[in-house]
């Protein structure tokens, strides 16, 4: 059983982008289509990949957002805004707060 949840776990953190799968957020914005503004949140409270898992979905709920990766290990959130949206730094702390966890813009950048 140990190893099934083990392998889950990882399943879960490899699908949420929450291992080092993106080296830097401005290699990650250039990989993602049509986004025109990307931030980098840097996010406190996350005690595991799961954690992640639940951070990636609040900001992948936020009506504009083009893609959210999250990383546990960095404690840090990429997300892309899809182009003409108007999601600003503020709605996605917001987004992450709701899911029970703390977070401020670090880096506000256009792809």
């Amino acid at each position: 059983m140990r190893t099934l949840q083990s392998g889950l776990l990882l399943s879960m953190m490899t699908w949420c982008g929450c291992c080092a799968s993106f080296a830097s957020s401005e290699a990650y914005a250039q990989s993602v289509p049509k986004a025109s503004t990307c931030y980098v949140l840097g996010i406190q409270g996350m005690t595991c990949g799961g954690c992640a898992v639940h951070v990636q979905q609040g900001l992948s709920k936020v009506p504009g957002v083009g893609d959210a990766k999250v990383s546990y290990e960095n404690g840090e959130a990429s997300v892309c805004v899809k182009e003409g949206a108007t999601v600003t730094g503020e709605t996605l702390v917001k987004a992450v707060e709701k899911v029970g966890y703390k977070a401020k813009v670090k880096r506000r950048f256009q792809n």
